[in-house]
């Protein structure tokens, strides 16, 4: 009988753990797929705990929303195991082009998640270039008013500039006939090789120019820009020079006040920027940008400073020309009022009409050298102007090389101003 009882005592210790060989325990298994971690536990009894056997990870995250995954255990479908996960993201496809763009309308595309079909976006194929002057004149016609600082961008791609700022259907004319349309016009898709006279200006005044043209890029083809050619363009503040151009007119940029920069580009071979100054072959100043701020040293190896090449840059402190300069045009600094002093070099023999007309913040001039009283002044007008405001001409001319100050105050109007020199 012992022998039974002993017997019953085995089988029933067998099945008890047999049974804690099927159930789930504890484990900290947080791997993906199937299976588990041989983790050992006791869950107060003393028995083994078995490993998880996990299913595959289910999410219910969304593309733009963070959710959980969660994985069930095979051996006992009460036992689930959660994790957070961050929002899946977007897993879109190639754009579709959804309205082609033309001349007067922007085109549209669009994209589509793989994940959630309902997810799209969308975006704006700029129009097509302007193939006439008078396609961009009817689509200009129908635009609101707006500011120089929200100009309607211009892509114009043409064979033909079309003459003057005078002659209907030219580029010049149909801004004219549109004043508060401000623009910024890139021809570097255009053909023409030149930009006419007085392109953007049908008169010889501010008011009949092309007040509402802000930037413009001039193409590779273009050769020549003509006499003032952009005269009067108060509110232009960039020009882009393409590769071809090799000569510009006199006074092209002259009153463009709001002027900020030119750039040219580098395979061009005659003009280029340095030191703020449109350079022609490296030996002659063409132009300052008019809202050029403080001093400005002239490069090295110029020798001529162009009529009006520095005219209205109001902003101008200081100028250092090069030994190398031996001519300053017509009306070369006049009207910057903030320039105090200046040096000119020995080497200049010509100093043109009006070249310090207006600047009444210069109180001292300092010659290094002589210049003959038939080169000092020329012609402006149809009259001999001098370089100078009040008597300096005479007074150097008589008293020779030096430094000559005033401090003749500036009265209202300015215009009126009559300074005294006398030589230090």
């Amino acid at each position: 009988m012992k022998k039974i009882f002993k017997v019953i005592g085995i089988i029933a210790l067998a099945a008890v753990i047999g049974f804690s060989m099927t159930a789930c325990g504890e484990d900290d298994d947080s791997g993906g797929g199937g299976g588990g971690s041989t983790t050992t536990t006791t869950d107060g009894s003393g028995t083994t705990a078995h490993v998880h056997d996990w299913g595959d990870w289910t999410t219910t995250a969304t593309c733009t929303e963070a959710g959980v995954e969660t994985r069930t255990c095979k051996l006992d479908a009460t036992h689930i195991d959660t994790r957070p996960v961050a929002a899946l993201g977007h897993d879109y496809a190639n754009w579709t082009q959804t309205t082609a763009p033309t001349e007067f309308a922007d085109g549209e595309e669009t994209e589509t998640c793989s994940r959630d079909a309902t997810h799209t976006e969308t975006r704006t194929i700029p129009r097509l270039p302007f193939t006439t002057v008078a396609n961009m004149g009817t689509w200009l016609a129908a635009q609101d008013e707006n500011t120089a600082v929200t100009a309607y961008a211009v892509k114009l791609n043409v064979s033909d500039f079309g003459g003057g700022a005078s002659v209907s259907g030219s580029v010049g004319a149909t801004l004219l006939d549109n004043p508060t349309k401000f623009v910024s016009i890139d021809l570097s898709g255009s053909t023409f090789t030149a930009i006419p006279d007085q392109a953007f200006n049908a008169g010889m005044f501010s008011s009949t120019a092309c007040a509402a043209l802000t930037e413009i890029i001039i193409p590779d083809s273009v050769i020549s820009i003509g006499n003032l050619a952009f005269n009067g363009c108060t509110n232009l503040t960039c020009v882009t020079l393409g590769s071809g151009v090799s000569s510009i007119g006199y006074s092209a940029f002259i009153s463009c006040f709001d002027l900020a920069s030119i750039t040219v580009s580098p395979a061009n071979t005659v003009y280029k920027v340095q030191n703020n100054c449109l350079l022609y072959n490296a030996t002659t100043v063409v132009l300052v940008p008019s809202r050029v701020e403080g001093a400005i040293t002239i490069p090295d190896g110029v020798t001529s400073i162009e009529m009006s090449a520095f005219l209205s840059c109001t902003r101008l402190t200081g100028v250092t020309i090069p030994d190398t300069v031996t001519s300053i045009g017509a009306q070369a600094f006049s009207g910057c009022y903030r320039l105090t002093s200046i040096d000119i070099p020995a080497n200049v023999i010509a100093i043109g009409a009006n070249a310090f007309n207006s600047c009444t913040g210069l109180t001292s001039i300092t010659f290094k050298g002589m210049i003959a009283e038939t080169d000092l002044g020329s012609e402006l007008g149809g009259r001999f102007l001098s370089p100078f405001k009040g008597d300096l001409s005479e007074k150097y001319l008589a008293g020779g090389i030096g430094t000559y100050t005033t401090t003749t105050p500036v009265p209202e109007p300015a215009n009126t101003w009559n300074p005294v020199w006398t030589k230090n």
